[in-house]
């Protein structure tokens, strides 16, 4: 079976176009011999009276997203996909001390289309308060760091992720048009787990990012799998929030870059980027984070049972 890959705008075909260039490269790449399975196969590609077109071979498995939305196969997607993008980062990762230029790539270019959206807007000051003390934030929590670094997927959530039936084993990782090097492997992890709580939850990205801000709220299930890239030194690993801070920013930033849609969609905006910068940045900055604190250990409770990972007495 083969699929045909059509895109129908300008910033769609250039989307392809980076993901195929992508894969040429890592296809190139002798460290991901024994990995390159799960990438998909490009037949053909080519023009047609100017419209851009992608033959792949189609992979086989079944749509993470389908297997994540049942609680008896959540947990084994879950573990098997962590491990195989670990694999990736293993084969592709580095040292690297994060200087100005490193700062440039990983903060001010993901930040830039977030400022763009809100000027000239009437509530342009008060949210570029809180991107600047975002930037702050991250340029502090990274400068100088020496810290695990390499290929990373971009957008590694289940939509992206085929997988067998009972969720065990990883068939193919798709889209990777997001796909570049040198950045914090753990971006993908948590890509993942992000995702995951979504599922879960039925809710929005503002949400789940909120509640995963503060390491309290993590589970121990998945503050293992966090730690289990190894990749990633005990000295140069980030901590939770900075990556979840990252994460976030690298998501919301590919949003805003390929599609006008989501520069105009209030609905998207006020639910994914504007709650988290108001949950993060409050105004009063000895404030509380605007969160209500009422029935908190039931919903821990529940969120437990929903991803069906192990809680532990802290």
């Amino acid at each position: 079976m083969a699929l045909l890959k059509a895109p129908q705008s300008k910033a769609g075909a250039a989307s392809l176009r980076q993901q195929m260039a992508t894969l040429d490269g890592l296809r190139a790449d002798s460290r991901l011999d024994g990995w390159k399975a799960l990438l998909p196969t490009v037949l053909f590609q080519g023009e047609v009276n100017g419209q851009y077109y992608v033959i792949e071979r189609e992979l086989p498995g079944i749509d993470g997203r389908r297997v994540m939305a049942h609680p008896a196969t959540r947990k084994p997607l879950l573990h098997a996909a962590a491990a195989s993008i670990a694999e990736f980062h293993r084969q592709t990762g580095a040292s690297l001390t994060v200087d100005a230029a490193t700062l440039a790539r990983w903060i001010d270019k993901r930040i830039a289309p977030l400022r763009a959206i809100y000027e000239g807007r009437e509530d342009a000051k008060a949210h570029a308060g809180a991107i600047d003390r975002l930037a702050g934030e991250l340029r502090g929590a990274l400068d100088g760091r020496q810290v695990a670094a390499g290929w990373i997927h971009g957008d590694f959530t289940p939509g992206n992720i085929l997988a067998t039936a009972d969720g065990a084993q990883i068939t193919g990782i798709l889209d990777w048009d997001q796909c570049s090097p040198m950045q914090p492997p753990q971006i993908d992890t948590v890509q993942l787990l992000i995702a995951t709580r979504m599922i879960a939850e039925g809710t929005e990205l503002g949400h789940v990012v909120n509640e995963m801000v503060d390491r309290a709220n993590w589970m121990p299930d998945e503050l293992e799998l966090f730690a289990k890239d190894s990749t990633v030194a005990d000295s140069h690993r980030l901590e939770p929030r900075t990556v979840v801070l990252l994460a976030w920013l690298q998501h919301v930033s590919a949003n805003l870059e390929k599609s006008e849609r989501y520069q105009r969609h209030r609905f998207w905006l006020d639910r994914n980027v504007e709650t988290v910068l108001e949950h993060v940045y409050p105004k009063d900055a000895h404030a509380a984070p605007p969160t209500k604190r009422t029935g908190a250990r039931k919903r821990v409770q529940t969120l437990v049972l929903r991803l069906g990972l192990q809680r532990k007495d802290r």
